[in-house]
């Protein structure tokens, strides 16, 4: 996946797999993403918690 961000404090520390690297960012903006693919990566409890908490209704058959 591929995402551009805007944000105002980063660190980063080495990753498990060689050439990779983990980023934390603070204050984050979202710039250029695909909005499917990052749901897709989400967990879909926490989507469904957070627009439960925005006063959306989903039925189980629904979703």
């Amino acid at each position: 996946m591929k995402i551009k961000i805007e944000c105002g404090e980063m660190s980063t520390r080495a990753a498990y797999r060689p050439g990779m690297m983990v980023i934390e960012a603070d204050e984050v903006q979202l710039m250029d993403f695909n909005s499917k693919e990052l749901l897709g990566q989400m967990d879909v409890k926490d989507v469904m918690e957070w627009l439960n908490e925005q006063g959306f209704t989903i039925h189980e058959a629904a979703a």
